[in-house]
């Protein structure tokens, strides 16, 4: 059987998904209407990779989230 699968679509991290099927790979919940973030091939929203996934301080234990780049080009967590 030979289905024709038209109509909206995500293309994200160079894979290109149906709308119903954009999401998170730990909670499910839909991708499209919050932020996410690729973790080694899978997608996850914000809030599960601050929990599970995120790196987290040795003295304050939040969550590092972003990676920022100094004049000097060193990672500044």
């Amino acid at each position: 059987m030979n289905v024709d699968n038209r109509g909206p679509y995500i293309s994200a991290i160079g894979r290109c998904y149906c709308v119903d099927h954009f999401t998170c790979s730990h909670c499910s919940v839909n991708l499209v209407e919050c932020g996410f973030v690729e973790e080694n091939g899978k997608l996850y929203c914000e809030r599960d990779f601050e929990q599970f996934l995120a790196p987290h301080c040795t003295k304050c234990s939040q969550a590092i989230l972003k990676v920022k780049k100094n004049e000097e080009n060193y990672s500044i967590f």
